[in-house]
């Protein structure tokens, strides 16, 4: 596999009026290697998104971009002749998991600007949809190495590769984790193959029994838990042959407020650092647009809209 490039010279002129925040030596626990030397700011209001967009490695060929919420400062992270997908920052700003498809799919680490790319996971089959815990120690991924899709935890340093979820159902296959803040749990989607259904679940990150969230709707999927760790963000729909909306879940009422018409086509909601905003991506004219909308279902705002899909919002700065 070919190691992602770093920035040109262009991207990294760009990059430094980007970058905001004090250089300090790389932080997050576990992601440190021998080549993980050279000091790095860590991302700050900053928006991962995997896009199409440029043509140069061939039609539909995706990599990974930054952008700023309000729409400003692209900046192209990899260059590679493989698919890039599914990015996620790390807690502390400085790293990015994501997954890597040459054939199937593996999880890889970088830098956050697109440098020291290396593989976390190398499996024949597909592992994909990496997510950081709060502490940075770990990622959750789904995998389908178990024979269908289950959920994994691994630790950053590739160690301690564990199964999260074993379904007993033969027809449910969970994907799309998210760890809550308190790092304890974690959200998932379970897709009903059989039936076109899917249902949201938690499980604790020691193991032990799923619980379905009481989301009444035929499907759910692509659960995002809020900074405050009392709502989920997902994305649903009330018909099996309609559009999905972005929904908001409060846990401790059982709320659930529809933020976007079910004709919207919304997919992918993460979460602002302060719980104000969600990101998300929208199918319109032929492309995946990125949006931000208030969580209280005001302010939607397209941010770009050219293709990009899968937006992560960077944390807060530290």
């Amino acid at each position: 596999m070919h190691q992602a490039a770093g920035w040109s010279d262009e991207y990294r002129r760009h990059a430094a009026g980007l970058l905001v925040g004090g250089v300090v030596a790389l932080g997050t626990a576990g992601c440190g290697s021998a080549d993980d030397t050279a000091a790095i700011s860590p991302l700050n209001d900053h928006i991962v998104f995997e896009s199409n967009r440029d043509d140069d490695n061939g039609p539909g060929h995706q990599e990974l971009y930054l952008i700023r919420p309000d729409g400003t400062g692209l900046v192209r992270l990899t260059t590679t002749d493989e698919d890039e997908a599914d990015p996620a920052i790390s807690p502390d700003g400085r790293h990015i998991a994501y997954t890597r498809r040459p054939v199937g799919g593996d999880i890889y680490l970088m830098r956050a600007d697109g440098s020291g790319a290396r593989p976390l996971t190398t499996y024949a089959g597909s592992d994909f949809r990496p997510a950081w815990s709060p502490d940075g120690r770990r990622l959750v991924f789904a995998s389908e190495r178990s024979g269908r899709d289950e959920l994994f935890v691994i630790d950053v340093d590739g160690q301690n590769r564990r199964r999260l979820t074993t379904r007993p159902d033969s027809n449910d296959w969970p994907s799309a984790g998210a760890f809550a803040p308190d790092g304890e749990r974690v959200v998932f989607e379970s897709w009903d193959r059989q039936h076109e259904f899917a249902a949201l679940y938690t499980i604790p990150l020691a193991g032990g029994d799923a619980t379905r969230l009481p989301v009444d709707l035929p499907i759910a999927r692509a659960a995002a838990w809020s900074p405050d760790g009392n709502r989920i963000a997902f994305v649903g729909s009330r018909s099996r042959v309609t559009g999905h909306g972005l929904y908001v879940l409060t846990l401790d009422t059982g709320n659930l407020q529809q933020l976007t018409g079910l004709n919207f086509a919304a997919t992918a909601p993460a979460w602002s650092p302060d719980g104000q905003q969600l990101v998300f991506e929208n199918f319109r004219n032929g492309n995946n647009a990125l949006f931000r909308i208030h969580a209280d279902g005001t302010g939607l705002t397209e941010i770009s809209p050219e293709d990009g899909g899968s937006p992560h919002w960077s944390p807060a700065s530290r």
